[in-house]
């Protein structure tokens, strides 16, 4: 009987600390209200000014604050309503959708009160579409894409599917291209895991460290001129 009375308390004393699990602090991407990323962001691209009958290059650099506005979990399901999509190619709000504590999909902005509307009592079918769970299967909107899937080993593809898993180039497919010690001045004793995603046209590297979120993005397109890079300059991480 004190056996299980000593491990309630040890739970309870768990679930207490800053890093326990009712903070919240444990997840991947860190998921609390007011957590918030700044980034530098540097771009440069060509549009064809017709007065000018000839492409014009814009180049530049801004600073993009990302936070977290809304946040709800249920019972395999957490959703959380951001600014914006760190490396988004819009302003705008997104909802994250992270199924089981593994999985995170980015979605429209609508999306999070569709699930709040239905507790929670949704699924992902396939690889874009949200639906509420059986026995309905009602449509409720598209994923735009799947940021993670955890765990993440080295040379592990996801978002895609089977034929092009077997392509042997890892194109058209999430990658984990590499594993690396991160910036040790930075977050010491962590990794940082490099998700690349090649096409044809283009390619993007997002780099992730666990606890901290997303801390570099790039993107180009080839043949032409369009590329985008984000530093994480500061950030909070709440513990409540």
């Amino acid at each position: 009987m004190k056996f299980f009375k000593l491990i309630a308390c040890l739970f309870v004393f768990y679930l207490l600390l800053p890093n326990g699990a009712l903070a919240g602090n444990t997840d991947f991407i860190p998921l609390n209200v007011g957590n918030w990323w700044q980034y530098k962001v540097s771009y440069a691209y060509e549009e064809y000014d017709a007065e000018k009958d000839k492409g014009v290059v814009y180049k530049g650099t801004t600073q993009v604050k990302i936070e977290i506005l809304k946040l709800t979990r249920y019972k395999n399901i957490t959703i959380a309503l951001f600014s914006n999509i760190p490396g988004g190619f819009s302003d705008e709000k997104a909802t994250l959708v992270v199924m089981n504590n593994k999985d995170y999909y980015w979605a429209n902005e609508d999306i999070f009160d569709l699930v709040v509307k239905n507790e929670g009592k949704i699924k992902i079918d396939g690889y874009d579409i949200l639906t509420i769970g059986n026995p309905e299967n009602i449509k409720l909107g598209e994923i735009k894409w799947q940021e993670l899937s955890l765990p993440l080993v080295k040379n592990k593809l996801f978002y895609c599917d089977e034929m092009d898993k077997s392509r042997g180039d890892n194109y058209y497919c999430n990658w984990v291209r590499s594993i690396k010690p991160a910036k040790q001045e930075y977050f010491p004793d962590k990794d940082e895991y490099e998700i690349a995603q090649y096409t044809l046209p283009d390619e993007s590297h997002s780099y992730y460290v666990e606890g901290a979120g997303m801390t570099y993005y790039s993107y180009s397109h080839h043949g032409s001129l369009d590329e985008k890079r984000w530093n994480l300059q500061r950030y909070y991480i709440s513990t409540k």
